[in-house]
């Protein structure tokens, strides 16, 4: 398959599980299980999270822009904000905190200003959940990468090497996946890679050392957060603890893409953003020949497919 229709499935597979997950975020997996059962139907309107929604943001600037700009590409997250309210009439599940600096955010914009707010520090998961997009761009060295997270989560978590570390993981590991084909993909092999990009920080370094243990045990998905966190219902929204839960079930069920979506999106905790980092996995590896029929259809995909396919405007590498 080529580069097009990988990055396409890492795109959409990644929005399908935000979709998939985002009516069983908040709880525990015995909760999903009884309400649902297995979750494999979309919600039937189909609206994926600001997980999604800040993806396409920064998608919009890679392929507009060709660049990250730090306050560019913060006046798309409010302008995708605006968009949403008047053309669908909700918000999405933005934090009251992350809310209230793109409001502010909204302010500068309004007044054609640089934006003049602190960097931000904190160490959960919206700077994993958006990044995916950066890597259509030509970072020459690891700092290159790491200079366009922060500038694309500089006013929410700009500041924390937790969280710039675990997009940065993120983002390596995408690329790996683009550069492989199924026929030759081996786990621990892929396993052994994400050890070699985790170990500048020492937190993720030593739970990624747990997670390869506890995949060379087989233990499953489901009793992977009592192995990993020491509790069945732990909400996964530190971005370290957001990116590990991912890795681990893409890599259990890695030959089967839609098995890594629906596992995700019934582990509990944050699964909204389990799933669309899960989903990314699955996609980048995969391409985008694997969903099924149902799931198509979501919010904005004609835009998010044709961003993608415009992707031989941007230095790929």
């Amino acid at each position: 398959m080529n580069i097009t229709e990988k990055y396409q499935g890492l795109i959409l597979g990644g929005c399908y599980g935000d979709v998939l997950s985002s009516h069983t975020e908040n709880m525990t997996r015995a909760e999903i299980l009884k309400k649902f059962g297995s979750v494999t139907a979309m919600n039937p309107n189909k609206f994926y999270t600001d997980d999604s929604e800040m993806t396409l943001a920064i998608l919009k600037n890679v392929i507009g822009n060709k660049r990250i700009d730090k306050d560019k590409v913060h006046f798309s997250y409010a302008d995708e904000i605006v968009n949403t309210i008047k053309t669908k009439g909700h918000i999405k599940g933005y934090s009251s905190k992350t809310r209230s600096i793109i409001e502010k955010i909204k302010f500068f914009q309004d007044k054609k200003e640089p934006v003049n707010l602190p960097i931000g520090r904190s160490p959960n998961n919206g700077a994993v959940m958006r990044i995916s997009p950066l890597i259509l761009l030509n970072h020459k060295t690891d700092d290159d990468l790491i200079k366009d997270i922060v500038s694309a989560t500089y006013y929410t978590h700009g500041g924390n090497s937790d969280a710039v570390y675990a997009a940065y993981v993120h983002c390596k590991l995408l690329k790996h996946l683009l550069a492989m084909d199924i026929e030759n993909f081996n786990v621990y092999m892929f396993m052994l890679f994400a050890l070699n990009f985790s170990s500048k920080n020492e937190t993720l370094f030593a739970k990624m050392h747990l997670l390869k243990f506890l995949l060379e045990q087989k233990i499953t998905p489901d009793i992977f957060s009592y192995n990993m966190f020491g509790k069945t219902d732990f909400f996964q929204i530190r971005a370290i603890d957001c990116l590990v839960t991912a890795i681990y079930i893409f890599c259990y069920y890695a030959n089967d893409p839609v098995k890594t979506v629906c596992t995700a999106c019934e582990i509990g905790g944050d699964t909204d953003t389990i799933a669309k980092v899960a989903g990314e996995y699955a996609g980048a590896l995969h391409g985008n020949k694997w969903f099924p029929a149902e799931w198509k259809g979501i919010e904005n995909e004609n835009i998010f497919i044709e961003l993608v396919n415009e992707h031989q405007t941007v230095n790929f590498c």
